[in-house]
């Protein structure tokens, strides 16, 4: 069984593909995983942990390129052209951004009958295992917003399935293609029960067991909204609960202006660093959590159950991520709070009744865990493995 996964641009893709090839793995030992991404940097910090192979679409671009750029995009295509006729996958999965689409559209076959493909809505045919894979391979896509990609809409024609994180995210899919909630693929420490503090974790963070925690999370490239908001709010939560500790993941780009700031006002007492793979650790330490609406982060809070305000990225035209926050805010999990005049004011009222009552914190939690899915990696895994033509996986 072989595999091609397309991932990349941020953790909110990279991360969910690596998590459902280890679950494909762990559910199909022979199955040979392979992943197509852009070379972007904060991928590659992920998929320098694992070791999948892979092929960069863009070598010569630290990122996309630029859209008019044809060149580099035709030799992008031609470059998953290449890897699809060597590899021969039984199922092509993709996860959103521009490698989705690039080999998306490689798959579809050579220009003209890709073209057609394409607006005729032909999907590939199901394979019979064990036999090659077909030349035309099935496509799985798996969406992690509650607002689709442009990607997943454009190859949603063609998709054999579309596996999604949300509910929400099913009524902005048109046409007739299959669609399944399974949740948000997560690592695989994300799949069973979290056992609450260890005080040796939480000095491992530097950060003391007994004490309220807030933690602010940036997301795997900073938010610099999110930073500039709580610290401008940091010393009068100080105040009000001196029992308060902060862990603050600043992202690079910001983290000497943050860790310089805190430094010249100590309390409440905060832990500054740029980055931490040991997410679960950090949510383990969290009464309380104030972060970005990506979809990997809303589905991890949702496995382990925190309350959150949420702070969405307000640049993407689509607005995606005020989508996501919307999804959790609807149950009472997440409160949203818009950047823009006043936001820090609002931060901080947002907090309040989570940090004055464990009462309203635990209700918010309660409320976070209805929509976590802490086996939507083995649901991928399986549902992929399925149209690839192993059936009974």
């Amino acid at each position: 069984m072989r595999i091609l996964i397309a991932a990349g641009g941020t953790g909110g893709h990279v991360r969910p593909a690596i998590a459902t090839a280890q679950a494909i793995v762990e559910r199909m030992p022979s199955a040979a995983v392979y992943f197509v991404t852009d070379g972007r940097p904060v991928a590659e910090k992920f998929f320098s942990q694992v070791k999948f192979g892979r092929e960069l679409l863009f070598p010569d671009h630290d990122h996309a390129p630029k859209k008019l750029d044809l060149p580099a995009w035709f030799a992008a295509w031609r470059r998953a052209r290449r890897l699809l006729r060597d590899f021969e996958p039984d199922v092509v999965v993709g996860l959103g951004g521009y490698p989705t689409l690039v080999l998306g559209l490689a798959a579809l076959g050579h220009p003209f009958a890709g073209l057609s493909n394409l607006l005729l809505g032909r999907r590939a045919a199901r394979p019979r295992f064990p036999s090659r894979a077909p030349q035309r391979p099935p496509l799985v896509l798996l969406e992690q917003n509650a607002h689709p990609g442009k990607s997943v809409k454009l190859l949603s024609r063609v998709a054999n399935a579309i596996l999604l994180a949300l509910p929400d995210a099913k009524s902005r899919i048109a046409g007739d293609v299959a669609v399944e909630t399974v949740g948000n693929p997560l690592p695989p420490e994300f799949s069973h029960a979290f056992p609450g503090r260890d005080e040796a974790m939480m000095q491992s963070l530097g950060l003391e067991a007994n004490r309220l925690t807030l933690a602010v999370l940036g997301g795997s490239q900073g938010a610099r909204g999110v930073n500039e908001m709580v610290l401008a709010i940091r010393g009068e939560l100080g105040l009000r609960f001196p029992e308060l500790q902060v862990l603050f993941l600043t992202g690079d780009t910001d983290y000497e202006k943050v860790a310089s700031a805190v430094a010249k006002e100590p309390l409440p007492h905060t832990v500054v660093r740029p980055f931490e793979h040991r997410m679960r650790a950090v949510y383990e330490a969290a009464d309380v959590v104030v972060c970005r609406a990506g979809g990997t982060t809303l589905a991890e809070l949702a496995v382990v159950g925190r309350p959150m305000a949420v702070v969405p990225y307000p640049y993407h035209k689509d607005r995606h991520q005020l989508r996501n926050a919307e999804a959790f805010a609807r149950v009472g999990a997440a409160k949203i709070v818009e950047e823009g005049e006043g936001a820090a004011a609002r931060l901080s009222a947002a907090l309040l009744p989570w940090l004055n009552s464990s009462a309203e914190r635990e209700n918010a939690a309660r409320a976070a865990r209805t929509l976590g899915h802490p086996d939507a990696a083995a649901a991928a895994a399986r549902r992929i493995l399925e149209i690839g033509g192993l059936d009974g996986a």
